[in-house]
């Protein structure tokens, strides 16, 4: 089957103005040209001015509109050559040329905005309607992919520009309007630091030291003092223990001492596992240590009770930094000689 090859030479402005000329002597009016031919009198206006190229297709339904050949729209092609186009160019090549017109009619008029679109450089505030941009990405696709794939065919630009323009014309499914974002290149997405392996971490981090130190100091400790208070090795622990916090609580206070013993050691073992949250539960522990110790024969065991208060500080700051380095947790030495090796 043969294909039609008509060639054009002449600009965009020089075609319309003849097409414009052509229409004149016709005594028809835009609207008619434009109703007749199936395009929007937007898109004539367009061809008319030059501001953009009439597709082949396009220059057929518009010779028939005009009722004039299609070689008298030509101005520098001869007859002869259009003559013999039009005679290689079958049936189905004419009708498949239409479809395609009616496919692009619905974006020919936003050639004009597509085209600002690509001419804004980076940096710059997008200068169309929300609603005209809702318009435009609905013509060219219901996905990114598509809209994009759309946008090579019709501008003849790289899938890298295609994807500039799209995210400048598709809102961004956010369930909510906000403001367009800048013209600008696709915005690149940054790599992911990689997390250096625990031991050159210790060696190098001093903010991981204090961590590791930490994390260390609150797991050990509250498990040894939870494990004293049901031996009393280093000292008697209900001698510690305010007068009404016995009255309130059931059984003896050496009863109530293995209570405590157990949330130490669990809160220590909470410590170890998951940091971000045991920390928080030995502050709180502590502050109750220190309320009790305030309460016991004033002053007599006010200076645990600041010495419990500066271990309440040390435990908040293990929360804190546990926010940071538990929650990217660093390689461990186990699966180190695997991530090196990789």
């Amino acid at each position: 089957m043969a294909e039609a090859t008509t060639q054009i030479t002449v600009t965009p402005k020089q075609l319309g103005k003849h097409l414009r000329s052509i229409r004149r002597k016709k005594g028809l009016s835009l609207s008619e040209v434009a109703r007749g031919a199936g395009l929007s009198r937007r898109e004539l206006v367009a061809y008319e001015r030059g501001k953009l190229a009439i597709p082949e297709s396009d220059l057929w339904v518009l010779a028939g509109s005009c009722g004039v050949d299609v070689a008298e729209l030509m101005p520098s092609t001869s007859t002869l050559e259009l003559t013999e186009a039009a005679n290689a160019t079958s049936v189905g090549d004419t009708v498949s040329q239409l479809r395609r017109s009616q496919e692009e009619a619905g974006i020919t008029p936003y050639l004009p905005t597509l085209q600002k679109l690509q001419a804004l450089p980076p940096g710059k505030r997008i200068p169309v309607k929300e609603r005209e941009l809702e318009e435009i990405a609905t013509a060219l696709g219901s996905t990114p992919r598509a809209i994009e794939r759309k946008l090579q065919e019709i501008l003849n630009v790289t899938p890298d520009e295609a994807e500039r323009l799209r995210a400048m014309i598709l809102v961004p499914p956010t369930g909510r309007k906000k403001p367009r974002a800048l013209a600008a290149a696709p915005t690149p997405v940054a790599a992911p630091a990689p997390v250096a392996a625990t031991s050159d971490r210790l060696r190098t981090d001093p903010a991981f030291q204090a961590f590791t130190l930490l994390r260390i100091g609150f797991t050990v400790a509250p498990i040894l003092f939870g494990l004293d208070k049901f031996f009393n090795w280093t000292v008697d622990w209900t001698n510690y223990l305010a007068p009404w916090v016995n009255d309130i609580v059931p059984g003896s206070g050496q009863d109530f001492m293995y209570v405590v013993g157990v949330v130490e050691i669990a809160a220590g073992l909470l410590v170890a596992v998951a940091p971000r949250i045991g920390a928080y539960v030995v502050a709180a522990w502590l502050a109750g240590i220190v309320i009790n110790l305030l309460t016991v024969d004033p002053p007599r065991y006010y200076d645990i009770a600041l010495r419990d208060f500066g271990l309440m500080l040390g435990a908040l700051t293990l929360a804190r930094l546990s926010a940071v380095f538990h929650t990217a947790r660093a390689v461990s030495p186990v699966e180190e000689p695997l991530t090196r090796a990789a």
